[in-house]
């Protein structure tokens, strides 16, 4: 295991509206200009760098199908895990002791919800109820953690608009 690991925060992309207060909100599912615009993101993510080997959703309908259709640019990559930590109103707590008990891994992704990622950016960059950090539907953070530290090091936080128009450096 590396010495030190990454873990990228991933905010569901664009998702249906919620038509009626009384529907379901963990059954809302992905807009198709949603899905398609995450796709492009996605490669994006993997041109950003991105070469996960653990990945992990809130277990709402939109945020797992984000996590499918990034799954789904690494066909080695093990299946889509789900923590409850990571539904909306999960504790930084809760989604540390599940990368705890997760298998060995050295990068991973983490698919959830605002404003529940902005707080876990806050609270592994080492500024607990100071730092509130908006995502954009689809956009995504990047956390270097020492592997026996719960805090770390913010080095990327990309739009979704920024992803989707990264493209691979032309050959020379």
């Amino acid at each position: 295991m590396k010495e030190t690991r990454r873990l990228w925060l991933v905010r569901h992309a664009i998702a249906a509206d919620r038509a009626d207060p009384a529907e379901d909100d963990a059954q809302r599912a992905l807009t198709p200009g949603g899905r398609k615009r995450f796709a492009r993101a996605a490669r994006g993510l993997r041109i950003a760098g991105l070469a996960p080997d653990l990945l992990v959703s809130s277990p709402l309908v939109r945020a797992v199908q984000t996590a499918k259709i990034l799954a789904s640019a690494y066909p080695d990559l093990p299946p889509v895990l789900l923590c409850d930590a990571l539904a909306p109103g999960g504790s930084t707590e809760g989604v540390l002791d599940f990368l705890k008990k997760a298998a060995r891994w050295s990068e991973a992704v983490l698919v959830g919800h605002m404003p529940d990622l902005g707080r876990l950016l806050a609270d592994l960059a080492g500024s607990p109820g100071g730092l509130q950090v908006d995502f954009r539907k689809g956009g995504a953070a990047l956390v270097e953690l020492p592997a026996s530290a719960r805090k770390g090091t913010l080095r990327l936080l990309l739009s979704p608009r920024i992803l989707r128009r990264l493209r691979p450096p032309k050959a020379r």
